[in-house]
């Protein structure tokens, strides 16, 4: 009888080991199946624009009109329809091509994961650097950038009707509605 007590307090200690080996690691194998899915998207993002798969490019966006925690006032399918219109108007009317997106993940100063992107970008025939920094809200991409025609693909819904650049002693006028 006293080895079979043994072996049933084995038993148990086993599997309160495995237990908690699992509630252990558990959050960190989820979380890392999220950054796949995350990296995936920011790069699925950029290879779209780089391809000019607008509609594409679309669905890996944070849709805000006035603030990142206020949805959109646009259905999906309307956001969609501006989103679309708004970039193949850049592309027509500035000959907007992002060429080349170098993508490095680094953390914030509050440890949260970020996306620092290079971005080469041709504008009126003339290439272009641009620094852009991205956050993931809900799986999307909410992004900041230096490239002043951003706000028209970065998901941002409530854009003036008319978009004024002024950028190193130039000025131009882009209307995009």
């Amino acid at each position: 009888m006293v080895k079979r007590k043994n072996l049933l307090d084995y038993y148990m200690l086993a599997i309160v080991a495995i237990g908690i080996i699992t509630f252990a690691t558990l959050p960190s194998i989820i979380g890392s199946i999220n950054y796949r899915e995350i990296d995936r998207n920011v790069h699925g993002y950029y290879d779209a624009l780089m391809s000019q798969d607008y509609e594409k490019a679309y669905s890996y966006v944070l849709l805000y009109d006035r603030g990142v925690d206020m949805g959109p006032e646009y259905i999906y399918e309307e956001g969609k329809a501006i989103y679309i219109s708004r970039m193949n108007k850049l592309t027509q009317e500035k000959g907007y091509k992002v060429l080349n997106a170098s993508i490095n993940p680094e953390k914030d100063s509050h440890g949260q994961l970020r996306y620092r992107v290079e971005l080469e970008i041709l504008i009126d025939g003339e290439k272009r650097k641009y620094n852009e920094w991205v956050k993931i809200a809900n799986m999307k991409l909410y992004i900041g950038s230096e490239d002043i025609y951003a706000p028209l693909r970065d998901g941002r819904m409530e854009v003036r009707k008319s978009y004024h650049i002024e950028k190193n002693g130039t000025t131009g006028k882009f209307v995009y509605a």
